[in-house]
């Protein structure tokens, strides 16, 4: 399921979702338009961001969490991913 190719599944498919549903605004708007709507973006991907920590935070109190936040750390495309492009 969803779970195996990322931790927050939801998260990522929420930031996916209004990502590409503004694109068509960004292409056809003014430049001002362009940057006011990924500037929005950006702290909206944010504060997903910093809930995922947070929730990762709490999560990892359960070793059961932990084993399975470990295999995806190794398995899971979405993770290996960011982990390849932040060089690590």
């Amino acid at each position: 399921g969803p779970y195996a190719w990322s931790r927050h599944p939801a998260y990522l498919t929420k930031n996916l979702f209004w990502w590409l549903s503004t694109l068509p605004i960004l292409s056809t708007g003014t430049l001002v338009d362009a940057a006011r709507a990924t500037l929005i973006l950006a702290a909206v991907s944010g504060v997903y961001y910093w809930r995922a920590r947070t929730e990762e935070r709490h999560l990892c109190a359960d070793p059961v969490y932990r084993d399975y936040s470990a295999w995806m750390s190794r398995r899971a495309p979405v993770p290996r991913f960011f982990r390849w492009v932040g060089g690590r």
